[in-house]
């Protein structure tokens, strides 16, 4: 099986959320509003549509927005198997408010518990942009499955990229429990 993970904003939507008129109109926007960026919507609809394919979205936009973006994706025919969404509410009440915009103590996490309940034999694409780390997550992700780095260097990683410790508690109870290999094939961002 071949699966392609995704993130949403600046790698398939155009969004803008640089600006407080860019956040605000990424969450209040209807979902036939939301723009694709060029290419994007006609290369994951082919993808969605393959034989033996997964599509995985992996994005920090807050769950609030869930059918906002279901809607989105189903107007541009794209089938997901999975929509991870960042719990920003959580964040908010609990005084975690580096969580908000921080990456990889969200993201990272979240790659490895979908990795958990993927077939070992799978192989993985990643995409992403350059704007929120995703570049960087997803090389330590990907060297982290395949066994190149290992607990101690992931939890340095992660402590220096402003995780919290809980965070990086989860990813390494995640890694332990993945039997290394070399699964990502392609990072596109």
């Amino acid at each position: 099986m071949r699966v392609y993970r995704w993130d949403l904003d600046k790698t398939y939507l155009d969004t803008d959320f640089h600006s407080v008129r860019g956040v605000v109109r990424a969450a209040t926007e209807a979902a036939h509003r939301k723009r694709a960026l060029p290419g994007a919507a006609v290369l994951l609809r082919a993808l969605s549509n393959a034989d033996d394919a997964r599509v995985t979205v992996v994005s920090g936009a807050p769950r609030q927005m869930r059918s906002v973006l279901l809607e989105k994706l189903a107007l541009d025919g794209i089938r997901v198997d999975e929509l991870v969404l960042k719990d920003n509410l959580t964040n908010v009440r609990k005084g975690r408010f580096r969580a908000i915009r921080g990456q990889f103590g969200y993201k990272l996490p979240a790659l490895l518990r979908a990795r958990a309940s993927t077939p070992i034999e799978s192989t993985e694409l990643l995409f992403g942009d350059d704007v929120e780390a995703d570049a960087l997550v997803y090389s330590l992700y990907a060297d982290a499955i395949a066994g190149i780095v290992g607990a101690a260097q992931l939890s340095r990683v992660m402590e220096l990229a402003g995780a919290y410790p809980d965070e990086i508690d989860e990813a390494l109870d995640l890694l332990a429990d993945i039997a290394p290999r070399n699964a990502v094939r392609r990072i596109f961002r």
